[in-house]
């Protein structure tokens, strides 16, 4: 899937920017594609080099390929399976909308090739957006712990699975069932390639940013003595709430 940002077209981005990545993904699709290589191409309309929202579409059609391509669970066999066609989507070049194969009128060397209705349909928002949107529900926080601080407060500590359809945005912490605190207290100052800020922060290169913040937060208005239920709600960055953790009350 060749991945470039609108804005390092030359007429789009300043000359200075510029180093021929447009063209060269434009031209490697072209050449492959002639030759009935399965490929795509899904221009980035937010950005220029760095990933943006990259990771949103690249994960489904990787997902995709990789369960088309790898020898079944289980097989002796580990010869990779053929390209299977019968679930393709295809998309004009620099267009926005994606039919099934069979339906497309165009010249099937020339189109976008894309593995199945969902990653056409993700497709489709991405080109269009610059991501993808997630309405499912990440994983519940686990592993939740408190801790009583003398002279401090309540420290508060758990762990979280990723959340591969748009990643964690944030937690909220409860605290005997109403909201405490919501992390990140404040936004990162800069979010490259638009408006899916995420919890480890991201980078120029979709790497988290330095340091990485803990899944940690501690309550300086909690006082000893005082006996208080904590759970934790994590946020993906399309919004979406988990369900709460398991309770964890000091010990």
């Amino acid at each position: 899937m060749c991945n470039a940002g609108v804005k390092e077209k030359p007429e789009n981005g300043p000359l200075w920017r510029w180093n021929g990545v447009w063209e060269g993904e434009m031209a490697t699709f072209q050449e492959y594609r002639t030759k009935g290589a399965p490929i795509g191409f899904a221009p980035d309309p937010r950005t220029a080099h760095e990933c943006g929202d990259s990771r949103y579409l690249a994960i489904p059609f990787l997902d995709a390929c990789m369960a088309m391509r790898l020898p079944a669970e289980g097989s002796k066999d580990q010869t990779l399976r053929p390209v299977d066609s019968s679930q393709v989507w295809l998309a004009s070049l620099l267009g926005d909308t994606a039919v099934p194969a069979a339906d497309f009128k165009g010249n099937t060397r020339e189109a976008v090739w894309l593995p199945n209705a969902a990653v056409a349909h993700a497709w489709m928002e991405y080109v269009k957006n610059g991501t993808v949107g997630d309405s499912t529900p990440p994983s519940s926080p686990f592993d939740l712990k408190v801790v009583a601080k003398p002279d401090q407060g309540n420290e508060i500590t758990w762990d979280a699975e990723a959340d591969f359809e748009s990643g964690i945005g944030g937690f909220i912490i409860l605290r005997d069932g109403r909201g405490l605190a919501r992390l990140p207290a404040a936004p990162q100052d800069q979010v490259y390639g638009g408006p899916r800020p995420l919890f480890q922060g991201i980078s120029f290169h979709d790497t988290p940013e330095a340091p990485v913040p803990e899944m940690r937060y501690l309550d300086t208005s909690s006082h000893a003595g005082e006996k208080h239920t904590y759970t934790v709600i994590t946020l993906n960055s399309a919004g979406v709430p988990s369900e709460p953790s398991a309770p964890a009350t000091v010990p």
